[in-house]
């Protein structure tokens, strides 16, 4: 707990004092660690030392902080959708041995949008969790959709959770 508490310190210290060191890293991702007390909790404080390290200026996913995002990472399906999204290419990468991860062609893919949200789902992330997960239910985010009435099939849940995912897709993708 120490440990966590003196890096995101020095993280904030850095971005703080070097706001430009930090701002390619952090225009790339959707969330920050940032240290918070109770009494200096300000919505203004934090959204300008967002704005001023670029947070999620260059994300996959709606993050920069210029148009409203309807999502919460928060959200089991969604945080699991963002972290296998961001990590799609190193995957793609080191387990390229597996041929259906192989046949995964990102480079195909358009930049992710809510209107090609579906296809992000079909090409990319479904053949991924597909290919990787021989049992869906060894994922604890698809725990309820894996119990909702009908879902018993293998085929099934494919359905249930790839509707899931694109629903997660288009809430986290930018508008166009």
């Amino acid at each position: 707990m120490r440990l966590a508490r003196d890096l995101a310190q020095t993280l904030e210290d850095t971005a703080r004092l070097h706001p430009k060191e930090v701002q390619a890293p952090a225009a790339l991702v959707p969330d920050w660690p940032v240290m918070l007390c109770r009494h200096e909790v300000s919505n203004k404080l934090i959204s300008a030392y967002l704005d001023d390290i670029g947070l999620g200026a260059k994300c996959a996913i709606n993050a920069d902080g210029q148009r409203t995002a309807k999502y919460s990472l928060r959200t089991p399906i969604n945080r699991f959708v963002w972290r296998k999204l961001a990590g799609l290419p190193l995957s793609i990468a080191l387990i390229s041995d597996i041929p259906a991860i192989k046949a995964i062609d990102l480079d195909a893919l358009p930049k992710l949008t809510k209107a090609n949200a579906k296809d992000w789902a079909d090409k990319a992330l479904m053949p991924y969790l597909t290919a990787m997960y021989e049992n869906f239910s060894d994922v604890p985010e698809f725990s309820a959709i894996l119990h909702r009435p009908g879902v018993n099939t293998r085929g099934q849940q494919r359905r249930e959770i790839r509707k899931d995912i694109i629903r997660a897709l288009q809430s986290l993708a930018p508008a166009a």
